[in-house]
């Protein structure tokens, strides 16, 4: 059983070398190996095209950089390790694109299963009027939601207004599309 509640108080630690060595040491071998059995029994074969990759190498980069005294304080107050993912990637002509992704977000205190996409593909939606259809395409059960740090869960009836507001600013989110259960229980 996943005790999600030891999960997000290692998450919300202060000390980012501390954090980091904790979710390397506590999280990455729980949730690692639950993603790749998953993976197995949908029975996709992994290749140097489709892969799974997860945060474990930037917490251990920024682990490693914590402790020496050149980047100490840099690393000190760092929100790095806040969250831990792992996911499935596909490379396409040198291209990575996500296929799907299990996260655990301390910011929002969220567990997310979803797949990530960028704003160009919902802004030709929208130029090419198919953007409703795409949208009634997404399982209701779904949120769509933005953001590195703090999810922001967008509702369906706003998100063609959403993708119309990032144009003028030049703003190119990408977007969580999938579930989200709150970081809790044991």
């Amino acid at each position: 059983m996943l005790n999600l509640n030891h999960f997000q108080s290692i998450l919300k630690m202060d000390n980012t070398e501390f954090r980091c060595r904790k979710a390397l040491d506590e999280i990455s071998p729980v949730i690692k190996p639950l993603f790749e059995r998953f993976v197995d029994k949908l029975d996709i074969q992994l290749n140097e095209n489709v892969y799974i990759r997860s945060y474990d190498t930037t917490l251990s980069t920024t682990y490693h950089d914590a402790r020496n005294p050149t980047y100490a304080d840099k690393k000190k107050v760092s929100d790095i390790g806040r969250k831990y993912f792992v996911g499935l990637y596909t490379k396409v002509n040198e291209k990575e694109y996500n296929l799907i992704t299990l996260e655990l977000n301390g910011f929002s205190q969220l567990l997310l299963i979803h797949h990530e996409i960028n704003f160009i593909p919902f802004w030709a939606w929208f130029k090419n009027e198919k953007i409703h259809s795409v949208l009634n395409s997404i399982p209701l059960e779904f949120d769509i939601l933005t953001g590195w740090k703090e999810k922001e869960k967008i509702p369906r009836e706003q998100f063609v207004k959403y993708i119309k507001d990032c144009i003028k600013p030049r703003r190119r989110p990408w977007f969580q599309i999938g579930m989200s259960l709150p970081l809790e229980g044991t």
